[in-house]
């Protein structure tokens, strides 16, 4: 596949059952969010127009922090405690 200095894009293999599940629920963030976006500009009532933009602003945001952690850093849990890091 893909490397970046020797790393590869996502990383499949070396990973427990745990990583992939958290790997799966971020590429269902993609998805997820398109649907999220789709919704609020087309349902949106005109009385909501000013929160409108400010939901959109902040579904973005929150979209690329996501795509960052998820992707880029590639995250490994750690367990039990709430915590990641990462090799990349």
């Amino acid at each position: 596949m893909f490397d970046i200095d020797g790393y590869p894009l996502l990383r499949i293999r070396g990973r427990n059952l745990v990583e992939l599940i958290f790997m799966l629920a971020c590429l269902l963030d993609v998805p997820m969010t398109v649907l999220a976006l789709t919704i609020i500009v087309k349902s949106t009532p005109p009385q909501m127009k000013a929160y409108k933009w400010i939901i959109i602003n902040l579904t973005g945001t929150t979209f690329v922090t996501d795509f960052t952690i998820c992707f880029l850093y590639d995250p490994i849990p750690l367990f039990p405690d709430i915590a990641c890091y990462s090799k990349a």
